[in-house]
């Protein structure tokens, strides 16, 4: 594990921004607390910290407002055939 607080505000600048690449990196999948720590090596009141820092919002809200945008960027249309067929 990192020591979150010995490290230098451009380094947790440059940690945020590798945590919210993997969360938009695994936006598809049930990304929780477990997985969220597991992925960025923090436990829950550090990612706390850095996402009321640099987002303002929990992480967990933050993950909700991602996957909202994911499903709105993605076309929604159905797929339909129309097959001509000449009757013989």
């Amino acid at each position: 594990m990192k020591i979150f607080n010995k490290l230098s505000e451009d380094d947790k600048k440059k940690l945020f921004a590798d945590i919210c690449a993997w969360i938009d990196k695994n936006i598809e999948t049930n990304i929780g607390w477990t997985e969220l720590c597991e992925a960025s090596e923090l436990n829950h009141k550090e990612l706390q910290i850095l996402f009321d820092k640099y987002q303002q919002t929990s992480p967990m809200t933050y993950i909700r407002k991602r996957k909202e945008e994911s499903r709105k960027q993605k076309p929604s249309f159905t797929v339909t055939s129309n097959f001509l067929s000449k009757e013989e």
